[in-house]
């Protein structure tokens, strides 16, 4: 059998007679939608309880301005503080207002008698603290020039100036210069500037331009006159080093005391030079020209054969001289011999010397007569002379002999 159609059917209610007994509540069934609002209902009566507010309505536009109030005469808050603007330009200087009355002196300050010098120095006392007028040291304030006319610092009787430096040394902390009678003279006295410490002769300079000088004087390149010259008239009162060379295109080198004149590299002169005493060269120990004595030595003398006997009392001369690099030798053996039959006779020279080169030379011998021999300089070892009778270079007999030599040699060394 077909189901019922529940759009066609109509349902019809059973009633059960039979049970008196309600059932359970059966569950909430979902809620309906809203329905519209209804109409609003009519004013209420005023005197009665008044009905809900309605919604506020919109905002009516804006009405026309007022006309502005009056004044207030009650000022307001001040405002903020604006930005500060440029400065202006400086404005014309006013006119010079009158002078005031004079002051009066305060009594710290100290007044100076009305017959002060002018630009004097004061100088303080310091066992009364007072100042002292009328000092010879003055300065004028326009030029700042500093004028003394008399002792400032100074156990002598003339004006000087003293630089003192607190970091030097026991007694060198002080240095003097003093004026006296025409003279500038530099001192290095001690600590109290009562004595000398470097010097017995300090350095002065006089107003001619003249230096003396007790030490040593460098001069890094040249010493220059007014004529230009590099070195003109120059007085030597000692002994005087130049490491550097001295060049005299237009004076003269004096010596006025024993000493010399010792130098490392070259004295030039383009006129005479002249020396009062004597001049020392190439690091010698003597002075150029001066003759030296050959201290005997029996070492001195030997023969190619046999023995050349020359005894300290045969030996009558033997001295030589150097200038530059030549040395003028003098020799003369008297009663010497030789104990056999040789070629030849040898000397050495001075101690130190050695000849440059080769040479031969003549000489002056004796053994009943005089006779011309020959000298062979470097024929062996450059220190030695080897001696021969004649100019063939023959052979010498045993015997005694006398010898008179003078030679000069170029040789280095000494």
């Amino acid at each position: 059998m077909a189901s019922p159609n529940p759009a066609t059917t109509e349902w019809v209610p059973i009633w059960n007679p039979v049970s008196t007994i309600a059932g359970p509540q059966g569950p909430q069934g979902i809620p309906g939608p809203t329905g519209p609002t209804g109409p609003e209902g009519p004013e209420g009566d005023p005197s009665t309880v008044p009905g809900p507010t309605g919604p506020t309505g919109p905002t009516g536009p804006t009405g026309a301005t007022g006309a502005t109030g009056a004044d207030s005469t009650v000022p307001g808050p001040p405002g903020p503080q604006g930005i500060e603007g440029p400065i202006g330009p400086t404005g014309a200087t006013g006119a010079t207002g009158a002078t005031g009355p004079a002051g009066t002196d305060n009594p710290t300050h100290v007044v100076g008698p009305a017959s002060a010098t002018a630009y004097a120095i004061p100088t303080f006392d310091n066992a009364t603290g007072k100042l002292l007028r009328n000092n010879t040291a003055q300065i004028n304030p326009t030029t700042g020039q500093l004028d003394v006319t008399g002792p400032v610092v100074s156990a002598n009787n003339a004006p000087s100036y003293v630089f003192y430096d607190n970091d030097g040394a026991v007694n060198q902390k002080r240095v003097k210069f003093q004026y006296d009678a025409g003279m500038l003279t530099l001192y290095t006295p001690n600590d109290p500037d009562t004595a000398l410490i470097d010097s017995a002769t300090p350095l002065k300079v006089d107003r001619a331009g003249n230096v003396t000088a007790p030490g040593t004087v460098n001069a890094a390149r040249v010493v220059t006159t007014a004529t230009g010259n590099n070195l003109k008239d120059l007085t030597l009162s000692g002994a005087t080093n130049f490491t550097g060379g001295v060049t005299v295109t237009g004076g003269t080198i004096t010596q006025q005391a024993a000493g010399g004149i010792e130098c490392a590299a070259h004295i030039r002169s383009a006129s005479d030079l002249y020396c009062g005493y004597g001049m020392f060269e190439r690091g010698r120990g003597q002075r150029a020209g001066h003759w030296q004595a050959v201290a005997y030595n029996a070492a001195q003398f030997s023969a190619q054969v046999g023995t050349f006997n020359v005894a300290a009392g045969n030996i009558l001369y033997n001295r030589y001289t150097m200038i530059g690099m030549t040395m003028n030798w003098f020799l003369y053996l008297n009663a010497a011999s030789n104990s056999a039959a040789t070629a030849y006779l040898r000397i050495t020279l001075p101690p130190g010397l050695t000849a440059v080169c080769q040479m031969v030379q003549s000489y002056m011998w004796f053994r009943g007569t005089w006779q011309q021999g020959s000298l062979w300089i470097g024929q062996g070892p450059l220190y030695c002379v080897d001696i021969y009778p004649n100019i063939a270079f023959g052979a010498w007999a045993a015997g005694s002999i006398n010898l008179c030599l003078q030679l000069n040699i170029d040789v280095s060394g000494g």
